[in-house]
């Protein structure tokens, strides 16, 4: 199974809040999530309603199930708010 998690530094201690966790089960499935912070679970909805550009013009989505999480992490590389792939060690 690969994961990624949306993360984020939170701006008042700079602590890291897991926002959103995407994974594909098995090769050729669709995405799925979890939302890991219920206070942000609109906007974490929009943003995987809107999809993630895949750096080649197209819009990404769960259903692309690999490539969507391969773009998460390409677009969100910030130092503040980042997507990152969990190894097995650390999914919680």
């Amino acid at each position: 199974m690969k994961v990624v998690e949306l993360r984020r530094r939170r701006p008042e201690d700079g602590a890291v809040q897991r926002l959103l966790r995407v994974y594909v089960r098995e090769p050729g499935q669709p995405a799925e999530f979890d939302l890991l912070a219920p206070e942000r679970a609109d906007g974490m909805r929009s943003l995987l309603a809107e999809g993630i550009p895949d750096g080649h013009g197209r819009q990404l989505h769960l259903s692309d199930g690999d490539q969507f999480l391969a773009a998460l992490v390409q677009a969100y590389n910030g130092s503040r708010y980042w997507a990152q792939v969990v190894e097995e060690n650390e999914e919680g």
